[in-house]
C-alpha cells in the first residue's frame, strides 16, 4: 500500500497540493590542474597521462520499471476552488464551488508487477480549517474521474460517478488485468458544497490524500 499526502486544498482564495515523484539528474566535473611555474611540473602536465581526465555523472529515476517490478503512485491532483463566478453558484441556500486539476496534474500511476491483477487507488479528503483553527462548513466535497487514454491494449479507469471523499475513503480509480505501464486517468473535476454564509473569511486549507493498493474493483456495480 502506498500513500501521498500533501495535497493542499483552499477555497475562497487558493488551494494547492504538493506532490512530486520525478526523475532527478545532476552532471559534477572535478578536474585539478597543477599552474605551477615550475619547469618539471610544466613538463609533466604535457605528457600524455596528463591530458586526461575524469568527470562524474549521476542520474536518478524513482518509480517501478519493466525490469525491477513493482507498483508506484506518480502524482496525484490538487484543486484550487476560487470565487469566480463560472466556478461558484448558490442554489436553495447551498453554496457550490467546482475546480479541475491540470492536464498534467493527474492521478498517475506505474505498474510493473508480474502477473498483476490489478490496482486501486483511493482518495479521503480533509476538513478545510483557517490558521486560526476555524472550519470551513462543508457538507460534500467530491471527486470525479475520468478512463484514461489507451496506451498499447492498457488503460487505467476513473470512477463511474463523483465520490464523496470528505472524512470518507472511496475509489477514484482503478487498473484492471490490462493496466501495465505508466498510465494517467484523463481528468480530474472536483466540487465542494457549503451550506452556511457565517463563515470567517479567508483562506481555508486541508488535504486530500491518496493512497495506491493491489487489488479489485470496489465498486463492481456503480
Amino acid at each position: 500500500m502506498k500513500k501521498m499526502q500533501g495535497l493542499s486544498l483552499s477555497a475562497l482564495t487558493a488551494l494547492t497540493l504538493g506532490l512530486t515523484a520525478a526523475p532527478m539528474a545532476g552532471f559534477a566535473d572535478d578536474v585539478n590542474f597543477d599552474k605551477s611555474t615550475d619547469p618539471t611540473t610544466q613538463t609533466k602536465l604535457s605528457s600524455q597521462t596528463d591530458k586526461q581526465a575524469q568527470g562524474q555523472t549521476h542520474i536518478y529515476f524513482e518509480g517501478a520499471d519493466a525490469d525491477t517490478g513493482g507498483l508506484s503512485l506518480l502524482n496525484a491532483p490538487s484543486f484550487d476552488f476560487d470565487n469566480d463566478a463560472a466556478k461558484h453558484t448558490v442554489r436553495n441556500a447551498i453554496r457550490e464551488w467546482q475546480a479541475s486539476s491540470a492536464e498534467n496534474n493527474q492521478i498517475q500511476v506505474s505498474n510493473y508487477v508480474k502477473n498483476s491483477k490489478g490496482y486501486i487507488v483511493t482518495a479521503q479528503a480533509s476538513d478545510l480549517t483557517k490558521k486560526d483553527g476555524s472550519k470551513l462548513p462543508v457538507a460534500s466535497l467530491t471527486l470525479n474521474t475520468q478512463d484514461g487514454d489507451t496506451v498499447n491494449g492498457n488503460q487505467i479507469l476513473g470512477n463511474k460517478q463523483a465520490k464523496d471523499i470528505l472524512l470518507k475513503t472511496d475509489q477514484v480509480a482503478l487498473g484492471k488485468e490490462n493496466s501495465y505501464g505508466t498510465l494517467s486517468v484523463k481528468n480530474s473535476e472536483a466540487r465542494m458544497k457549503v451550506t452556511q454564509d457565517n463563515f470567517k473569511p479567508g483562506t481555508y486549507r486541508g488535504t486530500i490524500t491518496y493512497t495506491l493498493s493491489e487489488g479489485q474493483d470496489l465498486n463492481p456495480a456503480d
